[in-house]
Parts: C-alpha cells; structure tokens; sequence
C-alpha cells in the first residue's frame, strides 16, 4: 500500500491524520464516495463488494451521499450507513451527481483521505481495484484515473471516451486510449488524489446531470494533468439499475433533458466562438440523436420523452446564445435564404460570420 510504482512520479505527502466520528483515519486511507438518490438497496449491494466495513478497515472508508428524494428513503440510507459502518451526509435538497460527489469528497478530504474513488450507485468495484486506482493517483498527482468499465454481460461499456469537437457528439476514443482535449473518463468510477480534486475545486457548480464528467477531463488537461485508463481494473456497470425502464432501451426524462441542455453548456464554456456557433447550428441533429438513443419505439410509447429532449434542448440554446452575445457576436439560428445568382453562398456568409467574430 503506498508504494511508488516503477517509473511513475511520486511527490512527497504530509502524513497527517484525521478524525471521523470519533476514530482516528490515516492519511493513507481511500475515500469512496456513493451518491445515493432512491437507491440504497444498490448501495448496499454494490459497496458490500468493497468489504469495507467502516473503522475496521484500515485502507478505506466510505461516504455515502444522500441525494433527497423521499424521507423514507433518507432515513434507510440512514440506516444503511449506520448498520454498515458508512459514513452518511444528507445533501440539503437534491444538488445532483456533482453537487453531491463534492460533498462527499469534502467529508473523505476532511477525514483525512489523500485518494478520493467516485463509483456510481449502480456500479461494483472490488477492494483490490479501489486500492489500485489508489496507487496509480499517489504514484503521480498529475493523474485522473478511471477503470475499465464492463456491462454485467462482460461487454465493454467504457473505455475512456471521445468527444467530437466539431459536433458536440460524444462517443468511443480510439484505442489505445490516449489523454488529450477531446477525450474524457466516465464519471461512473473516477479517482484522483486530494491535490487534483482541491485544484479542480470539484465539479463545480451548473450540471446537475450528465456531462459533469466531461467537464471535469477537459479542465483537468487544461490545467496540465493527465488522463489514465487503467484498463488492469475492472469495474461493472449494471447502467440499467438507474437509468433506463426495465426492458426497455428507453432512458428517463431527465437523461434527455440534461444531455440535451448540457452538451450546449459545454461548449460556453470550453469552445472558442466559431466552434460555439457550429455547435448551435447542429444542435437539432445532435438532439435528435440523443432522443434516439433509446430507440424510436419509446416514442409513441411515451411521448413525453420528446418534450424532455425538447425543453433540454430549449435551454442549452438559451444558454449558448447568451454566451454568443456576452462575447458581442451577432448570428441569425435560422436557414440563410438562396443567395442571388453570382453572390456568396450560405458557407461563404458563414465563414465571413466565423472570421468576424474572431
């Protein structure tokens, strides 16, 4: 435990300690962080893998964060925690997966913890990944690791991913996976080490839901650290237990709204102003695909679907025009009429447009 590996960086720790309810955590202790919202039955499945056992193991303690969504349902998460020997933080309201994970990250990082591991409540991990993950973000700060993730099928369900910068389409990185501006690691199971976490400040603020891990790797090359699939671990994603309808590929109302809004806040935030305005301008495709994603079925089987992807949509709109008008660029987000016979055509108007609000 602890030790640098062969070749690897290892900067120098403060060995100090800190005190959770009462008993002492040593500085080389791994927080594992759980954001619970209406499923601590998966918790308690999926942390029982860890055999963590609060005070008694000396490597690990774990926090679980619970998102508020009934009282019935905080009490036995509660409950969970204390017949397990978790550590439990009631989020005030519901701050989403981020707002959570900070909170959760800020009570292991008091506790003492140098490594903070994220593992989604529908995702497994077992002691000897949790402790390698570990290894590697002590091994070299500069590092954001995050395992290979399986389907319980054995199927591969991330293996780091890409984003495309000239859509705003998320996707499979190449492989080998290779750090870089346009890659990023799944927020299902992420760890670092408490001095990357303190200069990422978190997940910040805005997310609520999806995209939040995106976020997170891009700020994280741009502040000069490395991204690190660790494909020695595995971790199973069972994505089904949260996310979709039972036998169904359909997604819930929030995946499309927040996938939708969330793409277009990206981009405000990370792209330059003509790659801004190409992502607007293909927004309605790149929506529709995300509607998609969960068949054409669901459709007429619910159409409520549309609506979320609609309103999602709506609003990541509202927020990039904003942006575009902070940065003083006019743009019309509508089909230029047919040019007259020997003038400029759409894509000519549109790069005179691009060259301008450089």
């Amino acid at each position: 435990m602890g030790c640098a590996l062969p070749g690897v960086r290892r900067p120098a720790r403060h060995r100090t300690a800190g005190v959770v309810r009462g008993r002492r955590v040593t500085p080389d202790r791994v927080g594992v962080v759980v954001v619970n919202f209406s499923s601590h039955q998966l918790v308690g499945e999926n942390l029982a893998a860890l055999e963590a056992s609060g005070g008694d193991d000396p490597d690990l303690l774990a926090v679980v964060v619970d998102n508020f969504s009934t009282a019935g349902e905080r009490e036995a998460a509660r409950r969970l925690c204390r017949d397990r020997g978790w550590e439990f933080v009631a989020a005030p309201g519901n701050p989403g997966f981020g707002g959570g994970a900070d909170l959760g990250a800020r009570r292991a990082l008091q506790a003492g913890c140098d490594v903070v591991v994220l593992l989604n409540p529908d995702a497994r991990l077992d002691r000897s990944g949790v402790l390698r993950l570990a290894a590697l973000c002590r091994g070299d700060h500069d590092l954001l690791v995050a395992p290979l993730v399986q389907r319980p099928d054995g199927s591969v369900w991330s293996a780091g991913s890409r984003i495309d910068l000239a859509t705003g389409r998320v996707g499979r990185a190449p492989q080998p996976f290779v750090s870089g501006p346009d890659r990023w690691l799944s927020g299902a199971c992420l760890a670092i080490h408490r001095s990357g976490w303190q200069q990422l400040d978190g997940f910040g603020s805005g997310w609520f839901l999806y995209w939040e891990d995106v976020d997170l790797s891009r700020r994280w090359v741009d502040l000069g650290g490395t991204l690190l699939l660790a494909d020695d671990v595995t971790a199973v994603h069972d994505a089904g237990g949260t996310q979709e309808h039972a036998g169904t590929r359909r997604k819930s109302g929030l995946y499309y709204h927040y996938n939708c809004r969330n793409r277009l806040l990206w981009g405000a935030r990370h792209l330059g102003t003509p790659a801004l305005l190409r992502w607007v301008l293909r927004t309605p495709a790149e929506s529709a695909a995300v509607l998609l994603r969960g068949g054409r079925r669901q459709i007429l089987a619910s159409p409520s679907v549309l609506w979320s992807t609609l309103t999602g949509t709506t609003r990541g709109l509202g927020i990039a025009v904003a942006e575009l008008a902070r940065r003083g660029v006019r743009t019309v987000l509508r089909r230029p009429a047919a040019p007259p016979a020997g003038g400029a055509g759409s894509g000519t108007r549109m790069r005179r447009t691009e060259e301008a609000a450089r």
